[in-house]
């Protein structure tokens, strides 16, 4: 009889993980559906790039991206010659973003975490952000995690609704020109370009559709955490990537909504 009890546990199991599998699908399918049109927008970027002019004119600033987009780090700023080099010749390129990080108490990180509260599009998730901001700060990185990525899910929505693939090509076609002409780039085209091309790398680790019966990816996963799939122990310079990455998806929205109709034929 106990042998039967369990048997029937077994197939209990099996069911459940199979509904459980099944509803994870379902769900992905639904947020990969409401994405889409980022993906769209940030695989047009990508696919319009030209690496070779782009690397012609910063190659070493282009193998300093190459290394932190690896390692899910979304660039928003021009970084210095000094940490350019130190991320070209580090073999840890992960402790070498945790010294820079680190420096100041975090400093950096802390005045972005602050603009992101401050700005319009996290008024309506106030509560969230701010519980979220106090598991990060008291050293609660899986919660904190969750709940970066449901404010990130949330301005996903957002960036969503009426983003311009064509506006960030546009933008690029311009950078060209200006090296075919020979002309200076200014840092701030510069560091459009490395927010672009770093957040769209980014976002193809962060948001890849992930078998859940597979083993765990190495990088972040989005769909692996906020399913509960993931054992990874979150730290926080993990938490720190996913502050930046959301920031990044703000400042693109904002880019678009300054030049948007600028660019638009």
């Amino acid at each position: 009889m106990n042998q039967s009890i369990e048997s029937e546990k077994d197939k209990l199991k099996l069911a459940k993980n199979d509904d459980d599998n099944k509803l994870a699908s379902s769900i992905q399918d639904l947020f990969f559906s409401i994405t889409e049109l980022v993906h769209n927008a940030i695989e047009c970027f990508l696919r319009n790039i030209d690496l070779s002019k782009i690397t012609s004119l910063i190659p070493d600033y282009m193998i300093a991206i190459k290394k932190l987009q690896d390692h899910q780090y979304v660039l928003f700023n021009h970084i210095s010659k000094e940490y350019m080099q130190q991320i070209i010749d580090s073999k840890d390129v992960e402790a070498t973003i945790i010294d820079f990080e680190s420096k100041n108490s975090y400093e950096r990180s802390a005045t972005i975490i602050s603009s992101i509260g401050c700005h319009e599009y996290i008024q309506a998730y106030k509560i969230l952000y701010d519980q979220t901001v106090s598991a990060y700060a008291s050293g609660q990185f899986n919660v904190a995690a969750l709940g970066i990525l449901a404010l990130t899910d949330s301005v996903l929505s957002i960036v969503a609704d009426d983003i311009d693939s064509s506006s960030g090509y546009k933008r690029c076609q311009i950078i060209y020109e200006n090296i075919d002409n020979q002309k200076i780039v200014p840092d701030e085209e510069i560091e459009f370009f490395s927010l672009g091309w770093t957040l769209g790398e980014t976002y193809k680790t962060l948001y890849k559709r992930n078998d859940f019966s597979g083993p765990e990816p190495v990088y972040m996963n989005r769909n692996r955490i906020m399913h509960g799939r993931s054992t990874r122990i979150m730290t926080k310079i993990d938490c720190i990537k996913l502050w930046y990455f959301l920031y990044g998806l703000i400042l693109i929205k904002e880019y678009e909504k300054k030049h948007g109709s600028k660019t638009k034929s």
